[in-house]
């Protein structure tokens, strides 16, 4: 059988690789049936073809995963391998091909990916979440596996701020499980311990906002992108802290879902701003927002309209 897993959410690409070896060897029982091949490493296309051609002294039953295999300069070697051999619908030999985004590739890269995504191959695509809706089940798994009790609220929260990175959203759900192990975890609790903590930056972007200050905010936004903060997080957060902004101007304090900190900053700063002003801020990142999401501009430049207009 050949298994192609592929995309751009590489973490649940390797989750899905060990819960295919773990019913491998659940099944067969063999651990020394297991390789795994790296294509960008010296001669180790001939590696997977001796694994699989050579008889397993304690196992004829064979689990290999091949990893950068369409970027490699093994990819129409391989697809040869594929067609002439009989992987295709053996039962007991498997062949995992992991692959990351598979945009941008050569032609005859794509050749190999026409193949492998035609049955009997069974392959399947890990995109990014879009949204928080589609990734709520998925997470609310993982928040299980690691005994986390966290309010669906800090749950959105979270993934709004490491929605393109998957790895780490995965990392400050584990943080966060030490940080509270027998209690409820809050949108509050998330703003104060993750959020925050690892993107400073994005308070010197609303400080400069509030000044108003349009060179501090683009070096400051600039900053933070260039350290590798994702301008979809910088974002999300943004909106985040002006919905709690307005909320205060209009008196509705107790609508806010932020960390007490959070809040005394802004309300030191909201009588440089007018009520009518922070609505019309408000709505024009809403339509930012939709705007992104629907492929007509992305979040980068999204921010930039906004610094440069307000």
């Amino acid at each position: 059988m050949i298994i192609f897993l592929y995309g751009s959410d590489t973490y649940r690409i390797v989750q899905k690789v060990k819960e295919i070896i773990a019913e491998y060897q659940k099944k067969h029982g063999c651990i020394l049936g297991c390789e795994k091949f790296d294509f960008k490493e010296k001669n180790s296309f001939e590696k997977m073809k001796n694994f699989f051609e050579s008889a397993g002294m304690f196992s004829s039953k064979k689990l290999a995963v091949i990893e950068s295999a369409l970027t490699s300069a093994f990819n129409e070697e391989l697809g040869e391998v594929i067609k002439k051999s009989g992987l295709l619908n053996s039962q007991d030999n498997f062949l995992i091909i992991v692959e990351g985004d598979t945009g941008g590739l050569k032609e005859k890269s794509k050749k190999l990916l026409m193949v492998l995504k035609k049955k009997p191959v069974v392959s399947q695509e890990f995109k990014n979440f879009s949204s928080y809706a589609q990734a709520k089940p998925w997470l609310k798994k993982e928040a299980e596996k690691n005994q986390l009790n966290i309010e669906d609220s800090a749950l959105a929260a979270l993934f709004e701020a490491f929605a393109g990175d998957t790895w780490r959203l995965i990392n400050e759900l584990k943080k966060i499980s030490l940080y509270r192990p027998e209690k409820k975890v809050t949108k509050a609790d998330v703003l104060e311990i993750s959020v925050f903590e690892a993107h400073p930056n994005i308070f010197k972007i609303f400080d400069a906002f509030f000044e108003p200050n349009k060179k501090k905010m683009i070096l400051y936004f600039e900053e933070a992108v260039r350290s590798g903060s994702d301008a979809g997080m910088i974002f999300n957060l943004f909106i985040g802290q002006l919905r709690v902004a307005l909320l205060l101007a209009l008196g509705q304090a107790k609508e806010v879902e932020a960390h007490p900190f959070v809040v005394q900053k802004i309300k030191s700063q909201l009588w440089k701003f007018k009520q009518e002003k922070l609505t019309e801020l408000y709505n024009e990142l809403a339509s930012l927002d939709l705007a992104v999401k629907t492929g007509k501009i992305d979040y980068e430049a999204a921010l930039e309209k906004i610094i440069l207009n307000f």
